[in-house]
């Protein structure tokens, strides 16, 4: 073949990879990430405030009868200030790991008693309540169904008396 022919062909098949690369790269979604974790203020229970960059569904686990709650975050990684948090109240402390998979990150509460998260999402990540009392159920935030009052009954029989 011509040297010319596949010098033309080598640079429209390189264009054209380029062009291929610019169009999908804005629609490959990026990992999110844990950018830090901290206890929020004025709260009666103690409340983590989980820092994000980017979105990212999560996942509840309950392990040791309660008094190990994790928070797992597929396709999320770990930012380089998500460290440990020590305790408060009933909480023993917080700790942010990264799963041996790469690509899922965990927060782990360790508790002295039996607890619960109540997970919501928020302007900046998320906020997960640790409250205690009921072991092994997670509150959600879900907007509770619309009362339905059912239409009055009418009788098909006639209520006047002959």
């Amino acid at each position: 073949m011509n040297k010319p022919i596949m010098k033309r062909r080598l640079v429209h098949y390189c264009a054209a990879v380029v062009c291929t690369a610019a169009v999908l790269a804005p629609s490959l979604a990026r990992a999110a990430q844990i950018e830090s974790l901290s206890w929020s203020v004025g709260t009666k229970v103690p409340a983590l405030e989980i820092l994000m960059d980017g979105d990212a569904s999560y996942k509840v686990e309950t392990r040791e009868n309660g008094q190990w709650l994790r928070l797992s975050f597929p396709a999320t990684k770990l930012g380089t200030h998500a460290s440990d948090l020590d305790g408060q109240q009933y909480v023993k402390g917080v700790y942010p790991s990264m799963d041996p998979d790469g690509n899922t990150a965990h927060v782990d509460i360790v508790l002295d008693q039996p607890g619960r998260l109540n997970v919501e999402k928020t302007a900046f990540g998320y906020a997960a309540k640790v409250e205690t009392g009921t072991t092994g159920t997670v509150a959600a935030q879900t907007p509770a169904a619309p009362a339905v009052t059912p239409p009055p009954v009418r009788s098909a029989v006639s209520s006047r008396r002959p």
